[in-house]
């Protein structure tokens, strides 16, 4: 197993994984050329597990060739519905539904296929709260470069500090949550089932998480941000109403 990538290394955005093998450039153009004008590319990471700490971990990479191992997402829209739609496919609500159809060890294409996703104009609303988030989370990689010019964000990447990523997460997550049609309650019961059907209640639904953050944090942090970011967020909505 290769070793994880240190908070050290996460920080510098110089550090680059060591390649194991490469695919000429040509091949991978000849690929993409059709499909995909973009300096960059959206995937998520094949392998994974219902109980894992989080199912399925997406992210923007530089349009380089990979293997199988690392699947590719082709929406269609404009760019600013493309950071949308990776936002989403890494909120915990796209999440959870995710793990109810998982029964091996990969997010096949079948399954990604059967997900529900917010169609363009129902992501349309959240742009202002979407955009700047996902490309802080994102560009903290010289090699992203390209994504962020595209994105008009000329300055250099963001530092990486994890309780600022772990609040936007949360902005995030809670957004689509609303997105997506949930209550407060509905919400609690996806980040834990036993806050709101009492501690007995069998299910459980992001087991891992929670009980790591306790380990880390002291509390299931996720869930406290999240709920957090909902009432803000809700409370936002009343007002401008």
């Amino acid at each position: 197993m290769l070793p994880p990538t240190s908070s050290i290394e996460h920080a510098d955005p110089s550090f680059r994984p060591i390649l194991y093998s490469s695919v000429d450039r040509e091949v991978v153009e000849s690929r993409l050329r059709a499909t995909w004008r973009h300096h960059w590319l959206i995937a998520y990471k094949d392998v994974t597990a219902s109980t894992n700490e989080r199912t399925l971990i997406g992210c923007i990479i530089p349009r380089w060739g990979f293997d199988y191992s690392v699947r590719l997402c082709f929406p269609f829209g404009t760019v600013s519905y493309k950071v949308a739609f990776l936002g989403m496919i890494n909120s915990i609500v796209f999440d959870h539904v995710l793990r109810q159809k998982i029964n091996g060890l990969h997010i096949s294409d079948y399954i990604m296929e059967q997900m529900p996703v917010i169609n363009e104009q129902g992501l349309e609303a959240g742009k202002c709260l979407i955009f700047p988030r996902v490309i802080e989370l994102t560009y903290t990689s010289n090699d992203l470069r390209p994504f962020a010019l595209e994105l008009v964000y000329d300055g250099p990447p963001f530092a990486w500090g994890e309780d600022r990523r772990a609040r936007l997460r949360a902005e995030l997550d809670a957004w689509y949550a609303r997105a997506y049609g949930l209550t407060k309650d509905e919400l609690r019961y996806i980040l834990d089932p036993a806050d709101v059907m009492g501690p007995n209640y069998p299910s459980e639904t992001f087991r891992v998480l929670k009980n790591n953050e306790k380990v880390w944090y002291g509390e299931y942090r996720t869930a406290r941000l999240v709920l957090a970011a909902f009432d803000a967020q809700e409370a936002q909505s009343i007002a401008a109403q």
